[in-house]
């Protein structure tokens, strides 16, 4: 996949202005021996464009975008989604600190990952103090809304696919010498269990990250040496490997096909990145609708994410009920 600097990628008065110096050629795999991810491959760059965009039509400019956009001006600073249905495109655009780059290079990266489904970036830049993140629609339906009519082989056919894509994408390693906890290209991460805008990490081991967790509960009665908290961190190994993750695989971050069991495509990669191999098994869990007795995707979900670490699930379920989690 290459970038082009040659032609305006939006071919239009209003789009935004991209220097020369913002494109580059990136045409191998950012993929080392062994999966070993050459982070000095990874585009960090304001403005890149990727010539993989399929159309003769041009991109839409971030003026094009904004237009639109049906969101109310007081919500300027959120990121919004904006959808193209004839272009097959999704543009994700809002203020630099609420839609990171990440997510865009997180795509890039995932690429050349194989048996991986995710959606094509076609690129990103900046205009106005906000970011614009230009990714294919992946055309089906969510899991979420096809999961009561699947019946129970359907529903295992598409969590051992699941199985198979988050198999795939914890091959991808750290370079030695480069381990941290964080999004790509130590990156800060989006993760909404802390429900903060702040920037969080990178964390430079698994003990700090897991540190940071219970910082959350930093105004229980106790804290941070009660029996029952002290109880809950010790169940977190401060030794788990660091793999890549998506930190937020719920039914309606998969996409499906309308009428067969094929797994389309995982979106909203922009809480993933590099965390502790139990966070996704967690996360995974967090998406459960535990009230609802009729629904089995608590049966189910544990096939797509392995191994299992019930400890920490128990431990972290324990903790969220005090209320320090939302």
């Amino acid at each position: 996949m290459k970038l082009s600097s040659s032609v305006d990628p939006f071919r239009s008065p209003s789009a935004a202005q991209i220097p020369n110096n913002c494109f580059a050629t990136f045409s191998s795999s950012p993929l080392k021996d062994r999966f070993v991810v050459d982070e000095n491959s990874i585009p960090t760059d304001q403005a890149v464009f990727f010539d993989n965009w399929p159309h003769a039509t041009a991109l839409p400019s971030p003026a094009q975008v904004r237009q639109a956009s049906n969101r109310l001006n007081h919500l300027k600073k959120r990121q919004q989604v904006v959808c193209f249905p004839d272009l097959q495109l999704i543009v994700k655009y809002g203020h630099t600190s609420t839609t990171p780059v990440a997510e865009g290079q997180t795509l890039w990266l995932l690429s050349f990952v194989p048996h991986m489904r995710v959606p094509k970036v076609y690129g990103w830049c900046e205009d106005g103090g906000q970011r614009f993140i230009y990714m294919e629609r992946v055309e089906g339906v969510t899991v979420e809304e096809r999961w009561p009519s699947l019946s129970a082989p359907q529903k295992l056919a598409v969590v051992e696919q699941l199985n198979v894509m988050v198999s795939s994408m914890r091959r991808l390693k750290q370079a030695p010498g480069n381990s941290y906890i964080g999004a790509v290209h130590h990156g800060h991460i989006h993760e909404q269990v802390w429900n903060i805008t702040d920037r969080l990490g990178p964390f430079d081991s698994v003990k700090t990250f897991t540190d940071q967790l219970f910082e959350l509960g930093k105004h229980l009665p106790g804290y941070p040496d009660h029996p029952f908290i002290r109880s809950l961190r010790h169940a977190f190994s401060d030794h788990s490997s660091i793999v890549f993750t998506h930190a937020d695989l719920h039914r309606r971050n998969i996409i499906m096909s309308a009428t067969s069991t094929d797994v389309l495509g995982i979106i909203d990669w922009h809480e993933g990145g590099w965390y502790p191999e139990f966070w996704e098994y967690i996360k995974s869990f967090w998406t459960v609708d535990w009230w609802n007795t009729d629904d089995d995707w608590k049966d189910y979900v544990g096939i797509a994410v392995q191994p299992a670490y019930d400890d920490e699930l128990e431990a972290f379920q324990q903790f969220a009920q005090t209320g320090v989690i939302l």
